[in-house]
């Protein structure tokens, strides 16, 4: 054994080791305080992210021996593949009788000396990688389990199997989903809204108009659609031209009585505008309950995925105990960053994490964020939408 896979090893074993009382500590949470509990996980979390600051730098010496075995390997078979070739000639030469027995022993006894050599050197070099292997991926799986950074290097996988093996992002409930969805299908992750917009026509009939059949265009200061439009459609009649009518659309946004119905203002106006600013009060203080945020993994394309943003906070990062645990992207550190509420508006917060967390591509500490922009935690890319 290497000196290098005995460094490894050992360090592997002692890292275990106080994963090992950190778990066995929290599963006396009946016996014991929270306080001294809590204390004890501290201090092998210390440990242990100690130990992983000695292996890390042991982790690219591992994934390059395993390199260089796979190196060696491919020389040795393409050898060996020349020399089975230059085997089969002499047997051919020899079955045709232009080698003597002689002659051919003589010839192919080398040929067969060099065939053992490489099997022999293949064997070696198949149970030293074996070794290296198992070790790093021992290391991998003690680093995931705890939310600790591996280290190891993403060329180590095959093309084919980064093509085919996505990041895997965990729903907020722990489960993972490999069901694509749509952004046609934010309806369904919000439940049903059957609101319709109200069409007044002046012979007193009401017409149904879905909301998301007609844009009108009108939004309010924080940008979103107001919460009311009322549309009276009254008929001015023959406007002396023969088949046409004149159609007067008559705007109310908000459900306020803005003048009357000749266009002059109302002689209460002043109370009018008391009464909307209270309004606009209540809804700045309601706003947390009815603007709706989410995230979009792989926005557009068939393994999109929509986590929707139900509570004050939503965190993201590579432990268990985030809502959205993003499990196979080295960059991503244990607690990297949170998306939270602040006076009815949304925010993201880096939480001193390794690599960072940008948005638009800025490197960012704390930015509110109102709808549309990408937000790239570690090489994950997810896109920010208020509903």
């Amino acid at each position: 054994m290497s000196d290098l896979l005995t460094n490894f090893g050992g360090l592997l074993d002692e890292y275990a080791r106080h994963r090992e009382y950190i778990a066995k500590a929290q599963a006396q949470a009946e016996k014991f305080s929270k306080a001294v509990i809590e204390k004890v996980v501290l201090d092998h979390e210390v440990k242990s992210s100690g130990v992983a600051d000695g292996v890390l730098p042991l982790v690219p010496e591992i994934e390059s021996h395993i390199a260089q075995v796979d190196a060696d390997t491919a020389g040795i078979n393409q050898d060996k593949a020349s020399a089975d070739e230059e085997y089969q000639e002499l047997e051919l030469r020899n079955a045709i009788g232009e080698l003597e027995s002689g002659e051919f022993e003589t010839l192919s006894a080398d040929l067969k000396s060099k065939l053992d050599e490489a099997d022999s050197r293949l064997t070696e070099l198949a149970e030293d990688r074996s070794a290296h292997a198992d070790a790093l991926s021992r290391w991998v799986e003690l680093a995931a389990d705890a939310g600790q950074d591996d280290g190891t290097s993403a060329d180590s996988e095959s093309d084919e199997e980064l093509a085919s093996e996505p990041v895997v992002i965990d729903e907020p409930d722990g489960t993972h989903s490999s069901t694509p969805h749509t952004t046609e299908d934010v309806s369904a992750v919000f439940g049903d809204d059957d609101r319709a917009v109200q069409v007044e026509v002046d012979d007193g009939e009401d017409v149904a108009i879905e909301a998301g059949d007609v844009d009108f265009g009108f939004e309010d200061d924080d940008g979103d659609a107001g919460e009311e439009v009322e549309l009276n459609l009254v008929d001015g009649g023959d406007s002396g031209e023969e088949g046409a009518d004149e159609i007067g659309i008559d705007l109310d946004v908000g459900g306020g009585d803005d003048g009357d119905d000749d266009g002059e203002p109302a002689e209460d106006d002043e109370s009018d505008k008391a009464g909307a600013d209270d309004d606009a009060s209540e809804d700045a203080s309601g706003e947390d309950d009815t603007r709706r945020a989410l995230l979009l993994y792989q926005e557009g394309t068939a393994d999109e995925q929509i986590y929707p943003f139900t509570g004050e906070v939503l965190t993201v990062g590579r432990g268990r105990d985030n809502d959205i645990q993003i499990k196979n992207d080295s960059k991503v550190s244990r607690f990297h960053c949170k998306l939270f509420r602040r006076g009815g508006n949304f925010y993201v917060e880096d939480n001193k994490s390794s690599n960072g967390t940008l948005v638009n591509g800025e490197l960012i500490t704390e930015r509110r964020l109102f709808g549309g922009e990408e937000v790239i935690i570690g090489e994950t890319f997810f896109r920010f939408r208020i509903m």
